[in-house]
């Protein structure tokens, strides 16, 4: 238990280290950057929906790409 508590507790301070290393305006700029990216990922979604309804009702088949 002590074994694994100190293990823990090194792991926690290296871990410590590495973050406080990090710039905060990077770190800030890639939550933005996952925010836009998931806004667009939406609209994609939205779209691909519209697309396909629309080319259903033309009678022509249509299957969006899969997302990776």
């Amino acid at each position: 238990s002590k074994n694994v508590t100190n293990t823990l507790q090194r792991e926690n301070a290296k871990l410590r280290r590495e973050l406080d290393a990090v710039d905060p305006e990077l770190f800030e700029e890639s939550i933005t950057l996952r925010r836009r990216v998931t806004a667009q990922d939406m609209l994609l979604a939205s779209y691909e929906e519209r697309l396909v309804r629309y080319t259903a009702a033309l009678g022509i088949p249509f299957d969006p790409e899969p997302r990776p």
